[in-house]
């Protein structure tokens, strides 16, 4: 305690966000991030995740191949072949915190495809 009255200026309370923006600021150069925005609306990452899954598609043999399964199977059994909707509700699912250890590396997979989106 005497610590950090002795050293005020340098003891900092924030929330979890926060810190880890300044975390990324600090290594923006290292990250390539020249120009970031934190983006708070997951509905509007969630459509870019999705675009940018599908936007794979012909380039990324095992992002093509499931699609194109699931697309077969829906058109199949008399569905819409339109999938976006379907992968929009897949990764609200996901984003359910109760969901997220069940697939632990979904953060990072959202956090790669903006950053690919983006030119990043």
């Amino acid at each position: 305690m005497t610590l950090i009255l002795h050293n005020y200026g340098d003891f900092a309370v924030s929330t979890i966000d926060s810190f880890m923006h300044r975390i990324i600021r600090s290594f923006s150069f290292d990250l390539k991030l020249m120009n970031f925005d934190i983006e708070m609306d997951t509905a509007l990452l969630q459509v870019e995740t999705v675009d940018s899954l599908l936007s794979d598609v012909g380039k990324d043999g095992f992002v093509t191949d499931i699609l194109v399964k699931f697309v077969q199977e829906r058109a199949e059994s008399d569905e819409s072949w339109q999938i976006e909707r379907d992968l929009l509700k897949f990764s609200d699912n996901l984003s359910e915190k109760k969901q997220q250890n069940l697939f632990p590396g979904w953060a990072s997979l959202l956090l790669k495809n903006w950053l690919r989106s983006t030119g990043n």
